[in-house]
């Protein structure tokens, strides 16, 4: 059991070495690279947390079983190093990988300022937002797969729950002027009745950090905000 586990626990390391070298491949998009996907590295920590555990079980059961002092003694040390590596695998993975956070559409009841939904687009900054009938549109810049390029795609929601209807790749989209009665005040978004606030939403714990656009229509205001990209992109 204990060279299962010692093999079970080589594949692990083998995972998160690889995982650690997509995520170096992935920082040099900002040099013009063809980035990988980051589910790539998400999929080969989470092989090594499954490696790691399968090997801490048979350690256990190998230390379980032995019936001499010194074998127990073995299979507990390489428990402990399958422990290590269960705990380290994330650990090493998570410090390595860049952060980001995505752009964020939230739209609120223009009449209550209730959240009716809240949606995390595919890119990391948003252009041309829009509320046309049903639909919201908008264009996203990059996303996980280019990081550094200004790669625009335009993203129509459903209004009624922001149901994601399509993502086309497309580079044009029909922007719309931000209202009157509605305005964004010291991180909420305000309703503005004449010279009186009707009500008001905070937007931080919506995870909108950066209101760049409002707009409204068909019973909602759509707040927009960018992200932040997860490395340092040189042009």
């Amino acid at each position: 059991m204990t060279r299962v586990a010692s093999g079970l626990l080589a594949g692990a390391v083998v995972a998160v070495l690889g995982a650690c070298t997509l995520i170096w491949w992935y920082r040099q998009a900002a040099f013009g690279w063809s980035a990988p996907n980051p589910r790539f590295w998400r999929l080969l920590a989470l092989a090594a947390i499954g490696l790691a555990v399968a090997a801490l079980v048979l350690s256990v059961i190998a230390a379980v079983r032995r019936p001499s002092s010194s074998g127990r003694v073995g299979a507990i040390m390489w428990a402990v190093v399958a422990a290590a590596v269960l705990i380290a695998a994330p650990i090493v993975v998570g410090h390595q990988a860049p952060k980001g956070r995505h752009a964020v559409v939230v739209a609120v009841d223009a009449a209550t300022g209730d959240v009716r939904w809240r949606v995390t687009t595919p890119g990391w900054s948003l252009r041309a937002l829009a509320v046309t009938g049903d639909v919201v549109t908008m264009l996203t810049v990059g996303g996980d797969t280019e990081p550094c390029r200004d790669v625009l795609r335009r993203l129509t929601l459903g209004v009624a729950q922001g149901t994601t209807l399509s993502l086309e790749n497309r580079s044009t989209s029909a922007p719309q002027y931000p209202p009157s009665d509605y305005t964004v005040r010291d991180g909420y978004l305000v309703h503005l009745d004449g010279a009186t606030e009707g009500w008001r939403v905070a937007l931080a714990p919506l995870g909108v950090s950066r209101a760049g656009y409002v707009v409204a229509g068909s019973g909602v205001v759509v707040v927009g905000s960018d992200g932040e990209l997860p490395l340092q992109c040189h042009t």
